[in-house]
């Protein structure tokens, strides 16, 4: 598989841009865009650690760039995250999210806050483990058959598992066991901004 067709594949799949993706992968946008020209247009010639990143971002194998895949490393520092649920409810199919790794394996998956009002700003994503052993007051999420995702709190209490989820000023508690499932939240991720850049103050040491 040549490089540029896994890019345009992995373009209409996860609808984003050479900037983003070259800033997960820790490079400038003008360079991931030779790379993907290669050598014979002009472009920068593919070297192993490049292709590492790249394959672990969209999610294929090494080999498929004709290397051997024994040389992959166990934690990708970057790759695809899909997004599977909204707090507001609203559909996400084929929606995903291209972040620098901070996960252990790729079947984490992302809860995208696209709504006001949360502890968390709107368009940040919460990264979730469905395999992760999960131990009284983590924070995880659930979700009924037909409802959205819930964000709480779960605790072992007098009547079983519950699950506490604080929710614009009220606390609502709900059966651990009479949802559809329980994942453990590991973490946060939040894309970078478009508002004004805070002009950062140098701090003045006392001597």
């Amino acid at each position: 598989m040549k490089v540029n067709q896994a890019w345009r594949e992995y373009k209409a799949k996860a609808g984003v841009t050479q900037t983003q993706v070259a800033k997960v992968l820790g490079i400038k946008q003008s360079s991931f865009s030779q790379y993907l020209r290669g050598p014979e247009k002009g472009g920068i010639p593919l070297n192993t650690d490049f292709l590492t990143k790249f394959a672990d971002l969209i999610q294929v194998d090494l080999a498929d760039f004709g290397l051997d895949s024994g040389i992959e490393t166990q934690r990708p520092e970057a790759f695809s995250m899909e997004l599977k649920y909204s707090l507001s409810g609203a559909t996400l199919t084929g929606r995903y999210c291209p972040v620098q790794s901070i996960v252990p394996k790729r079947n984490c998956y992302g809860v995208l806050v696209d709504m006001e009002g949360f502890v968390l700003s709107k368009g940040s994503i919460i990264i979730v483990d469905p395999d992760a052993d999960i131990r009284e007051h983590d924070g995880v999420i659930c979700k009924t058959a037909d409802g959205p995702v819930k964000v709480g709190q779960i605790v072992d209490a007098e009547d079983g598992w519950r699950i506490i989820s604080p929710v614009w000023g009220t606390v609502l508690t709900f059966k651990a066991d009479e949802e559809e499932f329980v994942h453990r939240i590991i973490g946060n991720y939040h894309p970078e901004g478009k508002g004004k850049v805070y002009p950062r103050k140098e701090l003045i040491s006392s001597s």
